[in-house]
């Protein structure tokens, strides 16, 4: 913690709920250093946004990271960025901007020091909320936990190319009526969907196909099937090609009864 006065952070993080949601655009900025780092080297943490991020204090902290990083003052950075945070009288807002950006820099350049291959964005975004998450409040605790899942979701959909079984990409194409006859059969009034073995078929497709069956859903049930779909973990191989095989015979018999 940059700063440790309990009764000064106490009347500087007096935030609306409207200035809290804004920073959570930040906490993916922030998120984001690992997939600028493992795309463009180290240095991309800084890049244009060094130099022309609209915040002086992002900019200001970005500039000292990446002068420092890897020096013998790098552990100095902690009290440089604190004096910045004090000095510039920030309130509300912007002083919760300012420090997740303070932190979350701070968080990232130890979470490097302690993962030489650089970690995975997963364990990064596992990092993040612990780092900067109490700063919001225990009421904004699930929103901060939520933008860093659909972040992490976004980009596992954007490297996964093909799905496991590659003519389960054939998905990707099946009108958006049996897409929705699909989820359907399975969802109830609760945002629950009983059938693992689509949540589980689904979370081993390609991103191309999850969002094209996906997008017949409200946000809130998207949310709900996403959530099912993080819940298969540990599987074995034979139950992923067990669920894609299940999923397109079904949808294979949708399209026979359509004809």
């Amino acid at each position: 913690m940059l700063i440790k006065n309990m009764e000064y952070l106490s009347q500087r993080l007096r935030c609306t709920d409207e200035e809290k949601d804004a920073c959570l655009e930040t906490i993916t900025e922030i998120l984001h250093f690992w997939t600028d780092t493992r795309k463009n080297g180290l240095l991309a943490i800084g890049g244009d946004r060094a130099e022309q991020d609209p915040n002086p204090f992002f900019r200001a902290c970005l500039l000292d990271a990446i002068e420092w990083m890897g020096s013998e003052d790098e552990p100095l950075l902690e009290e440089l960025f604190a004096q910045y945070l004090i000095a510039g009288d920030y309130t509300g807002g912007l002083f919760l901007q300012n420090m997740v950006i303070a932190e979350g820099i701070l968080a990232y350049l130890k979470f490097l020091q302690e993962h030489e291959d650089g970690g995975s964005f997963q364990q990064w975004g596992d990092r993040l909320p612990a780092v900067v998450g109490g700063y919001f409040g225990v009421e904004h605790r699930e929103k901060v936990r939520k933008t860093i899942r659909q972040e992490i979701r976004k980009w596992e959909r954007d490297v996964k190319k093909t799905s496991f079984l590659p003519e389960f990409d054939a998905l990707g194409s099946l009108p958006l009526p049996l897409c929705e006859k699909l989820l359907r059969d399975t969802y109830d009034d609760h945002y629950a969907f009983g059938d693992r073995a689509l949540a589980l078929a689904l979370k081993y497709a390609s991103g191309a196909v999850q969002d094209h069956v996906l997008s017949v859903l409200s946000p809130e049930e998207r949310d709900a099937m996403e959530e099912e779909m993080d819940a298969c973990t540990l599987v074995r191989q034979t139950d992923v090609e067990h669920a894609q095989r299940e999923i397109l015979e079904r949808a294979a018999s949708y399209e026979s009864s359509e004809r």
